[in-house]
């Protein structure tokens, strides 16, 4: 009976979470073909919810895509705030970003439509210097790993690690795909001091972007181009190329 009531509590939480993920919530998906016949498919499946990854959003997968003849998308390129090679395009003005000084009324979801007197102000006259966050600055390896398992996080060094151990240690991938499990490390200052101790990231600037210091508010060409090729990592089947999670330098 406990176990039916969890899964019963898991399935709830987990509907709940979809809802509010996708760019169309459920119910309205439903309203405007309630009976699914309106939608001719060569498939039986009519309805694909993509979930965004965590510090991901829509336009960092589907900014630049083009849809087939008869379907629309809102997005960048859609909007003209970028070209379909990622450079600013003729509404690159409407990629302004604006930073707040008041939140009132204070909640969880925050509109800045809603806000009382929020001070919003444009940043200038450059936006805040990208950083990497906690993104490894360098493969951890099989010693490291073995040492101290808790801070360690992929990628794993090609070095020393095996498809094999890889394989185990990330259950599910396909063996063709094991290799990306090696790459993505930033290439930026490791602030672990023992190098028997997986590396950690430091606090500091995303170097690898160009300008990183000076970056206009509007659209960034690399900066866009940046997290396109981030995305092809993330997404090889919308993507035709493959790109290690964080490339190396900005294209």
């Amino acid at each position: 009976m406990k176990r039916s009531r969890r899964r019963w509590i898991t399935a709830v939480a987990l509907g709940a979470m979809l809802s509010g993920q996708v760019a169309v919530p459920l119910d309205s998906a439903a309203a405007l073909d309630p009976d699914h016949k309106d939608v001719q498919t060569a498939t039986p499946i009519k309805h694909v919810i993509v979930l965004i990854g965590e510090n991901r959003t829509f336009d960092h997968v589907y900014g630049t895509y083009v849809p087939k003849h008869g379907q629309g998308v809102s997005n960048l390129l859609s909007k003209g705030i970028v070209n379909a090679a990622g450079s600013p395009g003729p509404n690159q003005g409407a990629a302004q970003q604006f930073q707040i000084g008041t939140i009132n009324p204070v909640a969880y979801f925050i509109s800045t439509n809603k806000l009382i007197d929020p001070h919003k102000t444009a940043y200038t006259p450059f936006l805040p210097t990208p950083e990497a966050g906690g993104a490894p600055p360098l493969p951890v390896t099989l010693l490291q790993l073995q040492k101290d398992p808790v801070p360690a996080a992929p990628p794993f060094d090609a070095h020393t690690f095996s498809l094999t151990q890889l394989a185990t240690l990330t259950q599910g991938i396909e063996q063709e795909d094991l290799d990306l499990l090696t790459t993505g490390a930033t290439g930026l200052t490791n602030c672990t001091a023992d190098p028997t101790e997986p590396p950690s990231a430091c606090v500091e600037p995303d170097t690898r972007v160009a300008n990183f210091a000076s970056l206009p508010n509007t659209v960034c060409d690399s900066g866009f181009r940046v997290i396109t090729s981030e995305s092809r990592t993330y997404f090889p089947h919308i993507f035709s190329i493959n790109e290690s999670m964080w490339p190396a330098s900005a294209p």
